[in-house]
């Protein structure tokens, strides 16, 4: 018989017999019964042993050791892969309760011993009366010195408990009754699990008679029933103590894996951006080369080449003039290859120059045309990426990207599309914060530029100049052209596809929405454009609008204060931030403003606003919240510097005033920070000390917010 059969069949055997030894049915109602299943288990697992037990053992044994190694295959697997001890014991003799019995019981070893220092110790002794006696005073002993409590101790403990809750459960339920049937009997182990009260020692002490008592017989007793209840008390402490360090230990355990588990999800998070990155960048060369008609068949002249010169060098010829003569031929081969490829490029080159040209000499509207192009093409999505940084961590830092310092900048989305302009150079640089790296120049402007905007539904641009114009720009068109090896296209004008002309002197602050364009600009004029056809639709005069007296303004750089230090639209609605340092709110289709917010004593220089809230910084050194729907502050703060530049999203306002760190104040917690190079998360205010590298321009979306400094250098924070 094989050794699984036996292990089988002996198991059904033990889970019988232990079944019924702790059954509440007389054992002669099962064992000695003539028609008794488990008399023919017996015996089943005893005549097949062969009539050799030493046989069967070691059948059994090999059986474990097939077992240990693979036991997917074999028969007895059953038995060996309960799940439960509960499971295990599953037979027609048993039911919940004495299931129960089966799977707790534990012998008198076992519920006295004490472990002190690793080692174990009986605590109990004879009789139960005596029982009772020597508990106490080992209690003490044990409590003294320190040891743990055993498991009868702890039962104990839990007893008056565990009664109570019984008694509730008659009481309410009638759970607990001696009915034998099953169902009335109630599931005795799901009583005991259930939510257990605190203890509480419902006795009450009479002081007043304790005082007046003469009785020693009362007194001791008294004594003695205190004591073994403060002993229980004691005991239940070192359970429930035990019982937090359980806890603590599987929290660490739980943080450690959180931990690992954010770590995996940063990774993948980041392979699935790259992978995102490069597929973009995939559709948008197809859609380049297929828009211009530029697409070349695969030249086969360097495998050509490489097989020509495989050839030669297996051709059984030594002579110095035929080695020389094949050097010679690889080597015009060589020069024609590259003539070849430059030809070629030049000629591309100069086909797409001649496509482009074309396309914007054509009589269509190329505002109009682009935004038509744009609308049915998907955009970089949002990513949650920069939530796996921690606040204050430096994601990326472009250092030296403009020699003069940054003058302004805009992205996006996190990890999207960074553009940015610096000081005393007309040149828009262009960077993945993906790859980290610089993917386009926009060259047309001829002076500093002041001013932009990127779009978050648009491949596009638009920036604003000391030299008083006004360019959108084709990102998309403007990268694909800086792949290419001709310097002349990949630095031309071709990827700018409107100009808005009318201002007649520098920009100072743009915003757009949807179709509208606002501009602000130093000749006392607010411009509103139509982006369709790139036509201005309305001028406001500001010539009404007088300076303060104090003549400090914090950016040095711009040189004079601008007469509109910041601006937003929303549909038909506007604000605009002046250098009288009122906030005015207007109303696009009459030109005309509705309300005034005046607190500021020195010029605006930036404002944002949501649905509820409009936020503007100032010269003064103020940051200002204020409520649209009733125009009344409703919080402010100072730094202790002028303020450059503000952004904010749903957590948080940040500033910069021309210092090493910007300013974060968190919305939600109603706390300062700085962050930056030198940041101190638990520090408020701003930091006075002299550095290289001072934040001037600042941009936030969805926590990722992005720096420039008057060193040139830009970085990418968490916040």
């Amino acid at each position: 018989m094989s050794g699984s059969d036996h292990f089988a069949q002996v198991k059904e055997a033990i889970s019988a017999t232990t079944s019924i030894l702790f059954s509440n049915e007389a054992v002669e109602n099962t064992i000695l019964s003539s028609q008794s299943p488990y008399k023919k288990l017996l015996q089943k697992a005893i005549t097949n042993m062969d009539g050799d037990s030493t046989n069967a053992i070691s059948n059994l044994q090999s059986f474990q050791e097939e077992l240990d190694q693979d036991f997917s295959h074999l028969e007895g697997k059953e038995a060996y892969l309960r799940k439960s001890g509960d499971d295990y014991f599953t037979n027609s003799f048993v039911d919940s309760k004495t299931g129960f019995k089966v799977m707790t019981y534990l012998d008198d070893e076992i519920l006295n011993e004490n472990v002190s220092n690793g080692k174990t110790k009986l605590l109990l002794d004879g009789t139960r009366e005596k029982e009772s006696d020597t508990t106490d005073s080992r209690n003490e002993e044990q409590l003294e010195g320190g040891k743990k409590s055993s498991l009868f101790q702890g039962f104990e403990a839990s007893l008056p408990v565990v009664d109570k809750v019984i008694e509730k459960k008659k009481a309410t339920h009638g759970l607990i009754t001696e009915d034998k049937d099953k169902e009335n009997t109630g599931d005795f182990l799901s009583l005991l699990v259930s939510d257990l009260p605190d203890f509480e020692n419902e006795k009450q002490f009479d002081t007043d008679r304790i005082s007046r008592s003469y009785s020693l017989k009362y007194l001791k007793g008294l004594s003695e029933n205190i004591i073994r209840t403060i002993n229980l008390l004691l005991i239940k402490k070192d359970m429930i103590d035990d019982e937090v360090e359980a806890a603590d230990k599987k929290l660490q355990e739980a943080l450690k894996k959180s931990e690992k588990a954010k770590k995996k999800l940063k990774t993948a998070e980041t392979n699935e951006l790259q992978l995102d990155n490069i597929l973009s960048l995939v559709k948008e060369r197809i859609s380049f080369i297929e828009e211009y008609d530029l697409e070349v068949e695969t030249s086969c002249s360097k495998d050509s080449e490489n097989v020509e010169g495989k050839t030669d060098e297996k051709t059984p010829d030594n002579t110095e003039v035929h080695t020389n003569t094949n050097l010679n031929t690889r080597e015009d081969n060589r020069d024609d290859v590259t003539r070849k490829e430059e030809i070629k490029s030049s000629r591309i080159s100069h086909s797409l120059n001649e496509k482009i040209s074309s396309k914007r000499k054509s009589k269509q509207n190329k505002l109009q045309l682009f935004f038509d192009e744009e609308l049915g093409k998907s955009k970089k999505g949002r990513t949650t990426l920069q939530h796996h940084y921690d606040s204050g961590d430096n994601i990326l830092t472009f250092k030296g990207a403009h020699a003069n310092g940054v003058s302004c900048l805009d992205f996006d989305v996190p990890f999207g599309t960074l553009s940015t302009a610096g000081y005393l150079d007309p040149i828009v640089k262009v960077w993945d914060l993906t790859r980290k790296v610089q993917m386009a120049t926009l060259n047309g402007h001829m002076a500093t530029i002041t001013c932009m905007q990127s779009s978050p539904h648009y491949s596009m641009l638009i920036t604003g100049s000391k030299d008083a114009t006004i360019k959108l720009w084709n990102l998309k068109l403007a990268s694909q052209l800086y792949l290419e090896e001709n310097a002349d296209i990949g630095n031309s004008n071709q990827s700018c596809i409107h100009t808005f002309s009318s201002h007649l002197d520098e920009l100072t602050a743009i915003s757009y929405d949807t179709i509208n364009l606002v501009s602000g600009s130093q000749d006392k004029t607010i411009r509103q454009w139509d982006l369709l056809s790139g036509k201005c639709v309305q001028t406001i005069d500001l010539s009404f609008i007088k300076s303060r007296n104090n003549d400090f303004y914090s950016n040095q750089l711009l040189g004079e204060k601008p007469l509109v230090g910041a601006i937003q639209c929303f549909d038909a609605a506007l604000a605009t931030g002046t250098k009288d340092g009122i906030v005015r709110l207007w109303d696009l289709r009459s030109g005309v403003p509705v309300r005034t917010l005046e607190g500021h004593t020195d010029a605006v220089t930036a404002l944002k606003f949501d649905s509820s809230s409009i936020v503007t910084a100032s010269s003064d050194k103020q940051v200002r919240i204020w409520d649209l729907r009733t125009g009344t502050l409703s919080n402010a703060f100072a730094l202790e510097k002028p303020i450059t530049s503000l952004d904010f999203d749903s957590t948080s306002i940040i500033c910069s005033t021309k210092t090493s760190n910007f300013q974060v104040f968190n919305k939600i917690e109603n706390r300062h920070w700085n962050c930056g190079p030198t940041h101190d998360s638990e520090q408020s205010g701003t930091s006075n000390e002299p550095s290289e590298s001072n934040i001037i321009t600042i941009r936030v979306k969805d926590n990722y917010t992005v720096a420039g400094s008057d060193d040139g250098t830009i970085s990418a924070w968490r916040v």
